[in-house]
């Protein structure tokens, strides 16, 4: 699914919300407006919004388009700084489980070595 953008009537507010194949991304709330809502409540392609010409029949909803695509920007650019966080400190995490066990190994190695050589005191080779 492409960004579409949906909206939900909350009281006297319109939430506004990305929805894409990632979920769905609250991007601004604004006073409600039975124009603005009319024209957003089947939701809206970033196509649809990006080609929208009717900027003189209705001045809020002109203003709210053109708000629109900067917060679909900021907003995919806030997830995807956060995706790439959780990725980095996900591989940290299995970096520092892996020289723990690592190390764990290490140190049984060496005290099986240890016991080893108490065991058997002489050279093998």
């Amino acid at each position: 699914m492409k960004n579409k953008v949906v909206v939900k009537k909350a009281n006297d507010e319109i939430k506004f919300y990305l929805k894409n194949d990632n979920g769905e991304f609250w991007l601004f709330t604004q006073p409600f407006s039975k124009g603005v809502y009319e024209w957003f409540k089947d939701g809206r392609s970033e196509n649809e919004i990006l080609r929208f010409d009717k900027w003189k029949k209705n001045k809020r909803l002109g203003d709210t388009v053109q708000r629109i695509p900067r917060e679909i920007k900021y907003v995919t650019k806030y997830v995807s700084s956060w995706l790439n966080l959780l990725m980095l400190l996900f591989g940290i995490f299995i970096l520092r489980k892996s020289m723990k066990e690592t190390i764990g190994m290490i140190v049984i190695a060496i005290a099986f070595a240890i016991i080893i050589e108490i065991v058997i005191p002489f050279s093998i080779w």
